[in-house]
């Protein structure tokens, strides 16, 4: 495999290399235009996590490596939320600095996290970017909100469970600038019980 440090546009284009194929090539059997690949290859953009996943399935690797230069992590300490400040009293496992798998404590984000889905949260993200879900701290809890950027750059925030959860926030000027980000989820496990 290739070294952790490289970044997913330095992956893709190796990939792309032993696999002897062309950015037209690569954006077809992908379904997105050509300059779309171009700006992957180059780092002016990061494919979208089904994008991540075509890949992947392309490549014949990890999508988690496509996305972080590593296999699946395995789990090598064990924290409370005390000690990384994130959780609400849970117990977080994390693998290093910038993955952090997070047990989901509520219905908030249905249906896209379930309550009991793992988030895998990017912490390598401290500000909000594009639109997504990201671990924050509001209001002094650990909670999982969707962020979109409006026109004039205020964030709207929300939450995936509209039915339940119907209220929708606007955070503006300093406030966006004071918003404590603990990372953005970029993927999850859901976890079954089996009979």
């Amino acid at each position: 495999m290739q070294d952790v440090r490289e970044t997913v546009g330095q992956r893709i284009t190796a990939e792309m290399k032993r696999n002897k194929m062309s950015m037209r090539a690569l954006a077809r059997v992908i379904q997105v235009a050509q300059p779309t690949v171009y700006k992957w290859c180059h780092d002016q953009s990061e494919p979208l996590l089904r994008h991540i996943r075509a890949l992947a399935a392309v490549f014949n690797v990890s999508p988690l490596w496509l996305m972080y230069g590593d296999d699946v992590p395995s789990v090598t300490e064990t924290v409370t939320s005390g000690n990384v400040s994130v959780g609400n009293g849970g117990i977080i496992y994390r693998s290093n600095d910038d993955i952090l798998y997070y047990p989901v404590p509520s219905d908030e984000m249905e249906p896209t996290v379930r309550l009991g889905d793992v988030a895998i949260v990017d912490r390598s993200v401290s500000r909000i970017g594009p639109s997504g879900i990201y671990l924050v701290v509001l209001g002094g809890e650990d909670v999982m909100r969707r962020f979109s950027r409006t026109i004039d750059g205020s964030l709207k925030v929300s939450r995936d469970n509209a039915e339940r959860y119907p209220d929708i926030e606007t955070i503006c000027g300093q406030d966006v600038r004071n918003l404590t980000v603990v990372g953005k989820v970029v993927s999850k496990v859901s976890v079954s019980k089996l009979s």
